[in-house]
């Protein structure tokens, strides 16, 4: 799955799906850079939580660590907090849209 030639057969089958597909995945298969935005994206799709504003998040004293696992809105990002960096500098979101990890800044949200 990590070639030019697998990316291309995934994305036809996909897109000539006409109702559902069922993807049997593995714990591994998250770690692959072509199915873990697919299955973050699907997963994220249904996810009924409010989306918290990270400015209102980034005021508390305990921010970035304060955001694992919420539903987070930083301007048009909308997604969920997927991991903190452990001196608390970067922390990634996986945007619902595309199911990719974004790295965000957290001494810009504090500065905000």
């Amino acid at each position: 799955m990590k070639t030019e030639e697998a990316r291309r057969l995934l994305n036809v089958a996909l897109s000539r799906a006409q109702a559902k597909v069922v993807i049997c995945l593995s714990s591994a298969d998250l770690t692959n850079e072509v199915l873990a935005p697919i299955v973050h994206r699907m997963r994220l799709a249904g996810d009924p939580r409010e989306a918290v504003p990270l400015l209102t998040l980034a005021k508390a004293p305990d921010f970035p660590f304060n955001t694992r696992g919420l539903r987070v809105a930083a301007g048009r990002l909308v997604g969920e907090v997927d991991r903190i960096a452990p001196d608390g500098a970067r922390f990634w979101i996986i945007n619902e849209r595309s199911g990719n990890e974004v790295v965000i800044d957290a001494e810009f949200w504090r500065q905000k």
